[in-house]
């Protein structure tokens, strides 16, 4: 790595004593002084990172801030975008991984987003499969082949798929309120009340950040799918409590039936309309469709 100036080196490291050897043995082998190596200690839902800090001011125009990886960097992209305006502004070059470039310049900036976008949805993506975890509810992928299969199955006579899209009324605030780990125990309660009021074959799967997805075969008609969700309702909005915190936790219901042979997105068009529904009611309700 060619540069001038002074290597300042920077990592969010875990709590795991490995990783704070595997971060300094990294920055050192991209150039890093022992002395000039900076770390902060990620824990779950701190905003201060004080090594950061410390890096961000040890750095002066012209010399280079390392870091091993984008993600050891910034949380998110406004987060990543901001570190780089502040580094293009007083004239220095960041290196990741040992690649050189400068935000001030056009194509650097360019780089620097589509680095940033990349690592957010490498977050968002193991969070997801955290969660699909958590609350064992069927994966996304898994939950939309069986539809799929479903959709494309012939119904000449007899049973109808029913399909039910909920999702939790205000999870955002409850988060916010609470903090994340408040908002894994909701998921996960919500999961198992789902889990134990539907039948043996019914799919219960996670669908987005807030909702899942049940395929429901082998129903009569949409009374018998508006009948169930309706009991789901019922209890899902039974008041959660956890150690000395009491969480008002409802859920919005779309309810419909499959037709044989349409797509999954005009299936799942249905389903926003009446999920969207039920939301503008209020919340906590049932709208078929």
């Amino acid at each position: 790595m060619d540069t001038a100036g002074t290597l300042v080196g920077y990592a969010s490291c875990s709590l795991d004593a490995d990783d704070v050897t595997e971060q300094r043995r990294r920055l050192r082998e991209l150039g890093v002084a022992e002395d000039r190596i900076f770390l902060d200690h990620r824990h779950g839902g701190d905003t201060e990172r004080p090594g950061l800090d410390e890096a961000l001011a040890a750095v002066q125009s012209g010399d280079t801030l390392v870091v091993p990886k984008l993600d050891r960097l910034a949380r998110s992209v406004p987060d990543a975008c901001a570190i780089g305006e502040d580094l293009a502004k007083r004239g220095i070059t960041l290196s990741l991984g040992g690649q050189l470039y400068d935000p001030a310049q056009p194509m650097g900036k360019m780089f620097f987003e589509v680095l940033a976008t990349v690592a957010e949805f490498e977050v968002d993506l193991l969070r997801v499969r955290s969660r699909e975890g958590l609350t064992g509810l069927t994966t996304i992928t898994e939950t939309l082949s069986r539809l799929e299969f479903s959709l494309n199955s012939p119904r000449v006579h007899g049973p109808h798929l029913g399909v039910i899209l909920c999702e939790i009324d205000h999870f955002e605030t409850i988060t916010e309120t609470w903090g994340d780990a408040i908002g894994d125990v909701v998921l996960a309660a919500l999961a198992m009340r789902l889990r134990n009021c539907v039948r043996q074959g019914d799919t219960v799967g996670r669908f987005g950040w807030a909702q899942a997805l049940l395929l429901l075969p082998d129903v009569h008609g949409l009374d018998d799918v508006t009948h169930i969700a309706e009991k789901l309702r019922l209890s899902a909005r039974e008041p959660l409590r956890h150690a000395e915190i009491t969480i008002d936790a409802k859920l919005s219901f779309g309810v419909t039936l499959a037709v044989t042979g349409e797509s999954v997105s005009t299936l799942r068009a249905r389903l926003d309309e009446a999920l969207n529904t039920a939301k503008r009611a209020g919340g906590d309700t049932v709208c078929s469709i």
